[in-house]
């Protein structure tokens, strides 16, 4: 079975970045960025009606800079998937593009753009957003890679609005530090936690760039 990684890293993207927008545009005051360098676990699954089919399981590296952009990567370390690209995702916060960028073809995709009206650069999200969510939404706080993490519930809103639960970290301009995403609409569960975190630390600034003579696909 073939892993449709732009595909996947297209739900991530969504999901992961949707609670967080409302919140740019709120009063509470911001702090700059904090840059994170962190290792990353995550598992992608097929649902079905006999269970759970884990197609890859993959280790890699999560890096945030002082801008906002995020670049990530990882390889295959199990599952069922035949097929791997040696793809990363990058998030530009200075254009709000998000790029799957593919080592062995040397192009970038874009699989994600902004919402129109998004103010560019994007801007830390704060803790409106989380704190205007009904309190039964709330699943408390847990330590996770040695970060404190308030968790909350992601309702599922129809077959393009995933749901699940998702760990952010306030200390870390709400990075989310774990998520488990049930996608019913394309029958998939995606699980991901960061770890061995270091937060304030600026990740190598190569990362956060398209490599010179890759071809960008809009």
């Amino acid at each position: 079975m073939r892993l449709n990684r732009s595909f996947l890293s297209a739900i991530l993207v969504f999901l992961l970045a949707a609670p967080l927008t409302v919140s740019f545009c709120g009063q509470e005051v911001r702090d700059g960025w904090v840059p994170v360098v962190a290792k990353k676990a995550q598992r992608f699954y097929k649902l079905s009606s006999g269970g759970t089919t884990l197609l890859s399981e993959e280790l890699g590296i999560f890096l945030r800079n002082s801008d906002g952009s995020t670049y990530t990567r990882a390889i295959p370390v199990g599952g069922t998937a035949t097929t791997w690209n040696a793809e990363a995702t990058l998030e530009d916060a200075r254009d709000g593009k998000t790029y799957a960028i593919d080592y062995q073809h040397r192009r970038a995709t874009v699989i994600q753009r902004p919402e129109p009206g998004t103010v560019l650069p994007l801007n830390p999200p704060t803790g409106e957003d989380y704190q205007a969510r009904s309190p039964d939404l709330s699943l408390g706080s847990k330590i996770i890679g040695g970060v404190e993490c308030v968790g909350w519930k992601v309702v599922e809103r129809g077959p393009h609005n995933p749901g699940g639960e998702i760990w952010v970290a306030p200390s870390l301009s709400y990075l989310i530090v774990e998520s488990k995403i049930v996608d019913k609409g394309h029958d998939a569960f995606i699980d991901m936690v960061l770890e061995d975190i270091h937060g304030g630390k600026e990740p190598d600034p190569q990362f956060f760039h398209i490599p010179e003579g890759f071809k960008v696909v809009e």
